[in-house]
């Protein structure tokens, strides 16, 4: 007995169907690989900002977090030290603030190549901000395409840095600051904030005493929007304390028994006020710099005859010679005074 067979279809009829199949389900991880890959590549370009922003904060701001004109900069974390405030020495907590600033934009860098770096450092950060952009100058691969802000620098052209010899143990006053090509605004309130602007002392000691006066009384502080971005030296404006005297000139009456002094007076201030910032002003200098103050008393108003010595920094004392270090001046005679439009 014959039995009807229905035709089966041949394998190669079959065949294009299953071999699609089978290759979609290879490919299909292929695919997603690939996707997923390029979504990350297009995150991974997207978190690049267009500027990255670092702010590197003045003695106790380890964190960066109140740097003027640098609102919402990623904060470099360091001692931000200068011993004996702090416990960390100057030259060890720069050299820490420079390591981790550079550390920090070198791997933003090698990330984000295509995106601008911007660096804002005030008081000791901007010493340690200026420092990296020193030797950043040097690399074509930092220098391009960065810029930085500056906020009281102490190594400006008039700063403490440049001006005067180094005080504070552990810390080493390095000279003003070279040229660089990096783009670089230099804020500071000149002649009112001795930190950036202390002047020649030796030919005109008035700007170290305004600045004093001015660092005691909160000169030191700046606004954002005092600060500006904008490459090239910027003075803010500040109060001058201890103005120059006009004409001072002196008359001798007689030689032998009195001196008439005449003072042409420029908007003196009243001793008495000027009086409460010196003496605050000692205090603070006493505390951040040790070596610098001398130990006598400076008073406008009264004088207590003290050893010659007693008025040069304790640093300097040793080399005054003792002829002119125990020299005890008398007391001061009271002048007359007449005061000329």
């Amino acid at each position: 007995m014959s039995r009807c067979l229905t035709p089966v279809p041949s394998d190669d009829r079959r065949r294009p169907r299953w071999v699609a199949v089978l290759a979609l389900s290879f490919l299909a991880p292929t695919l997603t690989a690939t996707v997923a890959l390029a979504a990350g590549a297009a995150q991974a370009g997207g978190a690049c900002p267009d500027t990255q922003e670092y702010a590197v904060g003045g003695v106790g701001d380890t964190h960066g977090r109140h740097v003027p004109g640098a609102s919402g900069a990623t904060g470099i974390v360091y001692p931000a030290s200068l011993a004996p405030v702090g416990l960390t020495p100057g030259d060890v907590s720069a050299e820490r603030g420079e390591d981790a600033l550079d550390a920090k934009a070198r791997a933003f860098r090698a990330r984000c190549p295509e995106s601008a770096i911007h660096v804002t450092g005030y008081s000791f950060g901007a010493l340690v901000a200026g420092n990296v952009r020193d030797e950043w100058n040097r690399d074509p691969a930092m220098r391009r395409n960065t810029s930085f802000t500056l906020v009281a620098d102490p190594r400006a052209d008039q700063g403490a840095m440049a001006q005067l010899p180094s005080v504070i143990p552990g810390f080493t006053h390095t000279g003003p600051r070279p040229a660089s090509a990096i783009p670089t605004s230099s804020v500071c309130r000149a002649a009112a904030d001795f930190v950036c602007y202390v002047g020649n002392p030796l030919s005109n000691p008035l700007p170290l005493i305004n600045g004093l006066l001015g660092y005691a009384a909160g000169d030191h502080g700046y606004r954002a929007s005092e600060v500006t971005d904008q490459p090239g030296e910027h003075t803010v404006a500040g109060p001058t304390r201890i103005p120059a005297p006009g004409e001072v000139t002196v008359e001798p009456h007689s030689a032998l028994v009195t001196i008439e002094i005449v003072v042409k007076v420029s908007g003196l201030p009243d001793p008495a006020q000027v009086e409460p910032v010196l003496e605050f002003a000692q205090d603070v200098v006493q505390t951040v710099a040790p070596g610098i103050a001398p130990p006598a008393e400076l008073s406008l108003t009264r004088y207590i005859p003290t050893p010659l010595r007693d008025y040069v920094p304790p640093v300097v004392a040793p080399m005054v010679p003792d002829e002119i270090g125990d020299v005890v001046l008398p007391p001061l005679p009271t002048p007359r005074t007449r005061e000329h439009a």
